[in-house]
């Protein structure tokens, strides 16, 4: 792929540990990412909604159990919300990596972020207009997402998700290509005769 070997000629990786490493990077990030979303709506719901600071997550386990779940909803719901919505983000940071794939250079912290963004309005366009009327039609009946979350926030928050997926890779990214790095330098050190101490008689 174009993006690994731009990653073997910058960093020294091979190929497969280039794919490998923006693999973990992006999946990493995205898990952050994640919880960057939830926090980020479970700030706002008290300070400007004056809502509970665990609504966010309700809302989320709702989406499965029932609208009444999003007022008054259970440790169960609020685990279940917390669950899908790290499973969304997996899935997102997946597209994230294989797109990133196909880049010709090696990200910077600008590319990084830029894709992030573009990513999460494409997670706000995809997940809340397309998908979610659809599927909450079939599980409930009506959307609870739509109802409990204003379009402002979704935006916002779905921003913050990128911006965060985008800047926790690229630091995910360097750092596990510096371990690697670094494990290969003392591995050379330890198996290049120049660097056996001889003792001479």
């Amino acid at each position: 792929m174009a993006f690994a070997r731009g990653i073997v000629s910058h960093t020294g990786l091979s190929r497969k540990e280039a794919v490998v490493t923006n693999l973990w990077a992006s999946l990493l990030g995205g898990q952050v990412a994640g919880l960057v979303f939830a926090v980020f709506l479970m700030v706002v719901y008290p300070i400007v909604l004056g809502r509970s600071i665990l609504d966010p997550l309700r809302i989320m386990g709702a989406l499965f159990r029932g609208p009444d779940v999003a007022h008054n909803g259970g440790a169960g719901a609020i685990i279940l919300g917390l669950i899908a919505n790290q499973v969304v983000a997996l899935l997102w940071s997946l597209v994230y990596w294989v797109i990133s794939a196909f880049s010709r250079e090696r990200f910077t912290l600008n590319h990084a972020m830029m894709l992030g963004f573009i990513i999460g309005g494409f997670a706000v366009l995809l997940d809340v207009y397309a998908i979610m009327p659809v599927f909450q039609r079939g599980v409930n009946g009506v959307n609870v997402w739509a109802r409990n979350v204003w379009p402002i926030y979704d935006w916002l928050a779905h921003a913050a998700f990128g911006l965060s997926l985008g800047l926790a890779f690229f630091g995910f990214r360097n750092q596990i290509e510096t371990t690697r790095l670094c494990k290969r330098g003392v591995a050379h050190k330890t198996t290049d005769p120049s660097h056996v101490h001889r003792h001479e008689p």
